[in-house]
């Protein structure tokens, strides 16, 4: 519809107002008033926002009970997946492929080192070996950008935002054994085209309240003290009600509810003490991480990012390389050892963790599929998620038939509802081995997922390893 000029906003708007001393912003979502007549772009110019999650957990998947029966769009849900009945329609799985990092298939990749190899499905790159370097058995470096920083760069061409990319963390169980960036991070930033020194870190954070702070700008309010941030815009908040439309007034009701909302959930689960100086780092320590609620917090954080233009890209480190994390919530006997064990051992612990791990990647999902878009469906229609593990199945560190699981539709992008795409057919035991052929590459899962944010790309990470065929069978149009 057409908007008057004198209900128009700029994209990114936000109500301020002061406590104890100092300023208080909280961004709006992406309103009506902020679009242009025909709610296709901008109101100010650019495209409406694509975003970009990547999720990462370690130790893999069990391939049998993951992989789904049938290929196509007539696929069910494996055991695996099965708490995700909810979001399958939003669900693209591709199973079978090749990780280019395989030694045994790509005589060009390095030597396997163990839950390090597999990383490359999140970068397209190779690693760089550290262990000459750094004080661990197993040590590795990225050897070029991750997935969700070349996505970062090309929206970044586009549109300047307040926070270029965001790094959340989940677990803080870190295998003591396993170190280097690719170890220790899920995100790395080039700096400069062609260099391969110029490699940035970006470490995540894995306390909600810091996260709140960051994105929201607590008060500092005294320990003694609990109150809302929302307290202080309420002068603002009047005035700027006045000027909305119907639909945008109950938009901006139902943001700040949910902001409100997140707040009494941080402070019930005992991560702080008060917003401005939390004295929890994300809750109870291993083995007894409170790793639902967490999670959903940090979920809820990023789907309020994107919804104000905050950022569009995200990446979440939910487990780290190896998975050293008891998970508690599984109960006796499943939680009475590390999931990495359990990925070596006999029994229902690795996959009940496997089937828990995934339920929880759906939490984020969730988190977007129940937030509002203004231009039209929620935050899931206009997101892609890209979910993977460092190997295909924990046992013997397999990378052959590595799957990756990609949620949401992207602005129509992804095929939905969506299909189960098999690079080569499984054969009779998927735990074949690093011999077993794989078919498609996981680089080219990650070359089509970068299509949709930057159309002259011509390839996804470098080298041997590099993608630069896309999938049809995951995409929506051509």
């Amino acid at each position: 519809m057409l908007i008057p000029k004198k209900h128009a906003f700029a994209r990114r708007t936000f109500l301020r107002g002061a406590a104890y001393g100092s300023g208080v912003a909280v961004a709006l979502p992406l309103l009506e008033a902020m679009l242009n007549s025909t709610g296709e772009a901008l109101a100010q110019g650019g495209p409406l926002p694509k975003r970009f999650i990547s999720w990462m957990f370690g130790s893999g998947f069990n391939l049998d009970q993951f992989e789904p029966a049938a290929t196509g769009t007539g696929w069910a849900l494996s055991p695996s997946l099965a708490q995700l009945s909810d979001l399958k329609s939003y669900l693209n799985v591709c199973s079978g492929l090749q990780n280019p990092n395989n030694p045994v298939l790509n005589p060009g990749a390095p030597q396997t080192i163990t839950h390090h190899n597999g990383l490359t499905v999140f970068s397209g790159y190779q690693y760089v070996d550290r262990r000459s370097s750094i004080d661990k058995t197993f040590a590795t470096d990225w050897g070029g950008p991750t997935i969700d920083q070349v996505i970062a760069d090309a929206i970044g061409k586009t549109a300047t935002l307040p926070f270029r990319s965001l790094q959340f963390g989940v677990s803080k169980s870190d295998s003591p054994v396993d170190g280097g960036t690719a170890a220790d991070v899920l995100s790395v930033r080039r700096l400069a085209a062609g260099s391969s020194t110029s490699l940035i870190p970006l470490p995540c954070e894995r306390n909600p309240a810091k996260v709140w702070e960051t994105l929201f700008g607590a008060p500092p309010v005294p320990n003694a003290v609990r109150t809302s941030m929302l307290d202080f815009i309420k002068s603002e908040l009047g005035t700027m009600r006045g000027r909305l439309g119907t639909q945008d007034r109950a938009r901006v009701d139902a943001h700040l509810e949910g902001i409100r909302s997140i707040e009494r959930r941080i402070q019930s689960a005992g991560v702080c003490t008060a917003p401005a100086q939390p004295t929890e780092q994300n809750g109870e320590e291993n083995p007894n991480e409170k790793l639902t609620v967490i999670n959903k917090i940090m979920a809820d954080l990023a789907a309020l990012a994107f919804a104000c233009d905050l950022t569009r890209v995200a990446s979440v480190r939910f487990s780290g390389v190896a998975a050293e994390v008891n998970i508690a919530e599984l109960g006796a006997p499943d939680n009475g050892t590390t999931h990495h064990f359990w990925s070596h051992a006999t029994g229902s612990g690795y996959d009940n963790g496997i089937a828990f791990t995934l339920n929880r990647f759906g939490d984020w999902m969730r988190s977007l599929r129940d937030t509002s878009d203004p231009t039209g469906g929620n935050l899931l229609d206009s997101t892609i998620l890209y979910c993977s593990s460092e190997i295909a199945w924990g046992p013997i560190h397999q990378i052959a038939r590595h799957p990756v699981l990609l949620g949401g539709r992207g602005r129509n992008y992804l095929t939905f509802p969506g299909t189960h795409f098999q690079g080569a057919p499984a054969p009779a035991n998927r735990h074949g081995g690093d011999s077993t052929p794989s078919g498609n590459s996981t680089s080219n899962v990650l070359f089509t997922v970068l299509k949709n944010y930057d159309s002259a790309a011509t390839a996804a990470g470098g080298g041997l390893t590099a993608g630069s065929t896309l999938i049809p069978e995951i995409k929506a149009g051509p």
